[in-house]
């Protein structure tokens, strides 16, 4: 199991340092050899050192679609395709990685500590939907699972992304928003000064914005 977290891990890695220099160039077009060797080499790593890590916990079938976006960027380098394609193409296996972490972490058999399940969280306060609710408590026990599997890394990205869905929740719960878009600290638009769509809104946007005493979750 630690082997395939380390995959995955070292994978993210490669895309996002891969997707960071591709948007330095200036050219629509991606055609210097080192920028399409370094394509190349990004999508061969998942094939030749990565995935047999994954194989040995998932079936193929649940790493199909990872595996399609990175034949495509493979494909891609052969041809001066363009950045957008590329960025495209690298956020969705950015958008895939966490999932296949997830689905390690659920073919492992995780004994939780009783610390945790014998309290847990009460998200009703900030969320009335029950559907909402059993989503948050399911990343609740995955944060937990991963703790308990010594995985500190993917226990931190998992607990992120859970305080990001309850601040959110937060500001849904406001009739009236108007107060969080004219707040300092809400993140705009550099180039037009505008608060940026919440759905754009990173975890340390929320946290600039709420203040820590108006989370009640119990």
């Amino acid at each position: 199991m630690d082997e395939a977290n380390k995959a995955v891990d070292a994978s993210i890695v490669e895309v996002t340092r891969l997707r960071r220099i591709l948007k330095q160039g200036t050219s629509k077009q991606v055609t210097s050899l080192e920028e399409k060797t370094l394509i190349k080499a990004t999508g061969l790593s998942w094939f030749n050192d990565h995935r047999k890590y994954l194989a040995k916990l998932l079936d193929d079938d649940l790493l199909k679609d990872v595996d399609a976006f990175y034949k495509c960027l493979i494909s891609a380098s052969d041809h001066a395709s363009t950045r957008p394609n590329y960025d495209a193409l690298l956020k969705n296996i950015l958008n895939e990685l966490p999932k296949i972490r997830e689905y390690i972490i659920s073919a492992s058999t995780v004994i939780l500590d009783t610390r945790f399940t014998d309290n847990l969280l009460d998200f009703s306060p900030l969320i009335p939907d029950p559907a909402m609710r059993k989503i948050l408590l399911a990343r609740w026990t995955e944060c937990i699972g991963c703790i308990e599997a010594n995985l500190p890394l993917s226990a931190t990205v998992m607990m992120g992304g859970l305080l990001e869905a309850v601040l959110l929740a937060r500001i849904n719960k406001e009739l009236d928003k108007s107060a969080v878009f004219k707040a300092t600290n809400a993140p705009r638009n550099r180039s037009t000064n505008k608060v940026i769509p919440l759905k754009e809104w990173t975890l340390r946007n929320y946290i600039d914005v709420i203040p820590v005493q108006d989370i009640n979750c119990r």
